[in-house]
């Protein structure tokens, strides 16, 4: 007698997983959506920039008027404005925007007692900390807002950035870490363009924010981190968003895009509670998935091998009979 598995035992228990499957996922998309709708929208902050400009300003009060970050998120800047770079070349903002590369676009000037200076040393600080290399996955521009500052000027403070960039000045740094001088009208007008807006003192000297502005290939202003602070994660976190994730290079960089979300009133970036439950729930449906079609395709194997040795024993108990048969004929 051939014995069979009863069939109602397999359909409840494939039944059970797949209501556990869908029970997740409902489980998993209700919590993220009460999440979010509990999560309220958060004012954007200023990274400190307006206390850093109090306490390096003098008594003049005037000196912080219309000096500040404005938020021009999605803003593309315009390729023809011109500049001149650190070999006196007359260049075009749009050669530095090639379509291939994000750029981390900086507005200093090169004769700046403290300030400046200080946004040079943690950019160069930063760059030889994160995990990408300038020319491979991202081109710096450096634009002083000072008319009277010369190529020369800007020649030397690059060959002193260079020497200090830890993987080497090689052709692709060099081509790709910018430093350039610009007219009044042009450095006004990049400016205006990525909210980044300053004044001359009667000094001479200049009031303005500390800000690192991160462009799109194409030039769309993408992220801004404000102050001197420029953490690893963030400056990574803001490239990897600038280029939509194309300049990834291993698994982590991609969950790290997908999980993180910027704080405009921390001003960093954080782990996004809802992108974290929704990469979860995924996680948990492909293992369910995975689960149940290892489970279907092993009652599959079970049910083929006892179909196998059932009609292997029906052809063993009906051979003895057609032996005797045989021998009466004879």
């Amino acid at each position: 007698m051939t014995m069979r598995t009863p069939s109602l035992t397999r359909s409840a228990r494939f039944g059970s997983l797949s209501l556990l499957a869908v029970a997740v996922v409902a489980v998993t998309f209700g919590a993220s959506v009460s999440s979010a709708q509990r999560s309220s929208p958060m004012a954007p902050g200023a990274g400190g920039i307006s206390q850093r400009l109090q306490d390096n300003a003098s008594q003049d009060p005037d000196q912080l008027i219309d000096v500040t970050v404005a938020d021009h998120l999605g803003n593309k800047v315009d390729g023809s404005i011109t500049m001149t770079n650190s070999l006196g070349e007359t260049v075009r903002l749009s050669e530095y925007l090639d379509g291939s590369k994000p750029v981390v676009l900086a507005m200093v000037y090169y004769s700046c007692p403290v300030v400046c200076p200080t946004t040079l040393a943690k950019l160069q600080q930063c760059f030889n900390e994160i995990e990408f290399t300038i020319g491979d996955e991202f081109r710096v521009l450096v634009v002083s807002f000072n008319p009277d500052e010369t190529s020369q000027l800007a020649a030397s403070v690059k060959e002193n950035e260079l020497m200090q960039y830890r993987r080497g000045a090689t052709q692709g740094v060099r081509e790709n870490w910018s430093f350039c001088v610009a007219t009044e009208a042009n450095s006004m007008a990049l400016g205006e363009q990525v909210g980044f807006r300053f004044k001359r003192l009667y000094n001479g000297e200049y009031s303005h924010p500390v800000s690192t502005i991160f462009l799109t290939p194409d030039g769309t202003v993408s992220r801004y981190i404000h102050g001197f602070e420029l953490p690893k994660r963030d400056v990574e976190l803001a490239l990897l968003e600038a280029s939509n994730g194309s300049i990834s290079k291993d698994f982590g960089h991609m969950v790290a895009t997908f999980c993180y979300r910027f704080d405009p009133a921390s001003g960093s970036y954080a782990l996004s509670a809802f992108r974290v439950m929704q990469l979860g729930g995924i996680l948990t449906v492909l293992f369910l998935v995975a689960l149940i079609g290892g489970l279907f395709f092993r009652e599959r194997l079970v049910r083929s091998r006892t179909a196998v040795n059932a009609s292997s024993a029906d052809r063993s108990s009906v051979a003895p009979l057609a032996a005797p048969a045989a021998g009466s004929h004879s």
